[in-house]
């Protein structure tokens, strides 16, 4: 919904400033057309309920068989990560959402002084940094996790309950968006597996937009981790964003605590603390440097207004 923005709010300013006239929609696709009459329409009239709705019958047809698939391939995914007898979790101090962008660096090099740091790539091409306070930086894909044979049965089953569940009440969405769901159990099982392997003091995460770090979150409070989320950018052309609107951490860093207070804190989990740190990547050296070019541009315009 990320890239839908511009289009879901122009409708609704539409509608907030004509709400007697007919709204019609062009050169917009059937998912985004879908959102905007349900915020427009079906929320005030109080039927706009999302569980409420029926989905087609070839719908419910191909997101039944794409479930059955998934309930065999994922438990036999999750064999790959089953050994006889693993090892005892790691411990370390921090793991890390790794993006690649450097200004995580000085967090992982201040994490570092205090014990261990453990990176999880976003994806497999990312550079990864050698070494910190001059110890190598351990590096465990997603996937990285074991799981004990003994111990098989309940994640196969936990798999394939929870894939029922999703089957059960998001079965009425279309295939493409039904599909992104029904990983959803799977994903949850590879983090359990990833935190059997490392026991982390506190997980510094980079994904508020992606429902990946709910799932996350669940497992990080089973072996009693703090999850950390940054957020990443700030509200300029809407205050409500949707993929802002459901959050699960345990402290969430801000760019101030007010907006967030205000707009977004009845959606959020009640324990979830907000600390206000100001902008991520501007540091007072940028802000001097910028302000001062600023100063030189103002007195130059004055010079040439003098002289003219």
């Amino acid at each position: 919904m990320q890239f839908r923005h511009p289009e879901m709010f122009a409708a609704q300013c539409a509608v907030d400033r004509f709400p007697d006239a007919r709204l019609r929609l062009f050169g917009i696709d059937a998912d985004t057309r879908g959102a905007i009459e349900f915020l427009s329409t079906g929320a005030r009239a109080g039927s706009g309920r999302i569980d409420a709705r029926q989905g087609s019958l070839a719908c419910w047809c191909a997101n039944v068989a794409m479930a059955l698939a998934a309930a065999i391939a994922f438990p036999i995914a999750l064999l790959r990560l089953t050994r006889l007898k693993p090892p005892p979790p790691r411990d370390c101090y921090l793991m890390a959402d790794y993006v690649a962008d450097p200004a995580d660096d000085r967090v992982y090099e201040a994490a570092a002084r205090r014990g261990d740091v453990v990176l999880v790539p976003r994806t497999r091409g990312m550079n990864r940094p050698g070494r910190l306070n001059g110890k190598m930086v351990e590096v465990i894909p997603n996937n990285g996790g074991t799981i004990p044979l003994a111990g098989y049965p309940a994640e196969a089953f936990r798999l394939l309950f929870d894939l029922g569940r999703i089957l059960r009440n998001l079965g009425w969405l279309r295939p493409a968006q039904f599909l992104i769901a029904c990983a959803w159990p799977y994903k949850q099982r590879l983090y359990a597996a990833l935190f059997r392997r490392c026991r982390p003091i506190a997980f510094y995460a980079r994904d508020t937009y992606n429902p990946e770090h709910i799932l996350r979150h669940g497992e990080l409070r089973a072996v009693g981790a703090q999850h950390l989320g940054l957020n990443i950018g700030y509200p300029c052309y809407s205050i409500m964003f949707p993929t802002m609107r459901y959050l699960a951490f345990d402290s969430f860093l801000v760019y101030g605590r007010k907006l967030y207070e205000d707009h977004y804190a009845g959606r959020w989990p009640d324990d979830m603390t907000l600390v206000p740190i100001g902008p991520f990547r501007v540091f007072p050296r940028t802000v001097c440097r910028r302000t001062s070019r600023m100063q030189e541009q103002r007195h130059s315009r004055i010079h040439r207004h003098i002289c003219t």
